[in-house]
């Protein structure tokens, strides 16, 4: 019994797999880690509020105990699109650099209603999927040549020498 519980640790042990949660710890989760750079994630398994960091945990970080010295999540990492466009975990309340933490449960969010809205459906442009790519009908010698113009401007950087006189 003890055998088959050992190896049943083991084997658990074996298939977890080390996620890193933006701005915190590496985590160990079981099932595809949220991952990719796609519009939807390859996996979207993120650790949960509890899970004990198994490497990179520092005092600095959100998720440190000091009275066990660990990390230890207080809230589950939901995985999201962050700012290089990869997906990833985040904890909600930190964020992840360009991505905002999550919004308050007091936050109402922002509804359009299309009936107050100002333009006309003639004034947008219509699309469709089956429309084909036009060809610019202008030829190099009718186009106006203002738009090959090339202009050039410098750029001066102040700096504290620029008080003085320079030097021979």
């Amino acid at each position: 019994m003890k055998r088959a519980a050992f190896i049943a640790a083991v084997l658990a042990v074996a298939t977890a797999t080390p996620v890193s949660v933006c701005r915190d710890a590496t985590y160990s989760i079981d099932g595809p880690i949220c991952s990719g750079s796609g519009v939807l994630p390859a996996g979207s398994q993120c650790p949960q509020a509890g899970s004990v960091a198994m490497q990179d945990c520092h005092p600095y970080l959100p998720s440190w105990n000091a009275a066990t010295s660990s990390c230890v999540l207080k809230e589950r990492a939901t995985c999201v699109k962050i700012a290089t466009g990869a997906w990833g975990c985040v904890l909600p309340s930190v964020g992840c650099g360009g991505v905002a933490p999550a919004k308050k449960k007091n936050q109402v969010p922002f509804v359009c209603d299309p009936n107050e809205s100002s333009s006309s459906s003639d004034e947008l442009w219509s699309y469709s999927e089956t429309d084909a790519p036009s060809v610019a009908s202008t030829t190099l010698d009718e186009a106006d040549l203002s738009w090959f113009e090339s202009s050039k401007t410098t750029v001066h950087h102040p700096s504290a020498s620029d008080d003085q006189p320079p030097e021979n």
